[in-house]
């Protein structure tokens, strides 16, 4: 955050693109080996990194959804679905967001709000996206 997110290549030449997007799409990287890691030591430091993200960067869903999945493979479906709400009142268009917010949903049992967020997934722009939740939907109303 001092730097204002002009960040430097390797060679000392200045990243001309968002730096702030660089940044936190490359800690993204530590997320997934600390999450596939799994140990205690692995998810602490995935949890304390996200959370120092969100207090620099509040208006970037990253944080967020890496609090979510965090917790989601801890078990803890209700303290992860509460991050990924935090997440969707940033940028309710993320289609991972809401996907992931369904998911709890039906972890849950609650399969009413899981296909809300599924319908809400069938609004993106995306004909992947749309087709994914569509089929999540007809499954849930076998």
């Amino acid at each position: 955050k001092s730097n204002n997110n002009h960040w430097l290549w390797s060679n000392n030449e200045p990243i001309n693109e968002n730096g702030e997007e660089i940044l936190l799409s490359s800690i993204n990287d530590y997320y997934g080996l600390w999450i596939r890691l799994k140990t205690v030591d692995s998810l602490i430091a995935a949890e304390l990194t996200s959370k120092e993200q969100i207090k620099l960067y509040p208006d970037n869903i990253y944080g967020y959804n890496i609090l979510g999945v965090v917790n989601g493979v801890q078990g803890k479906t209700e303290e992860a679905l509460s991050w990924y709400l935090k997440a969707e009142k940033v940028n309710n268009q993320d289609y991972i967001v809401l996907n992931n917010i369904a998911y709890c949903y039906e972890q849950l049992s609650n399969n009413k709000k899981a296909i809300e967020y599924y319908q809400k997934m069938e609004l993106i722009d995306d004909d992947q996206v749309k087709e994914y939740a569509r089929q999540k939907i007809s499954q849930m109303n076998e």
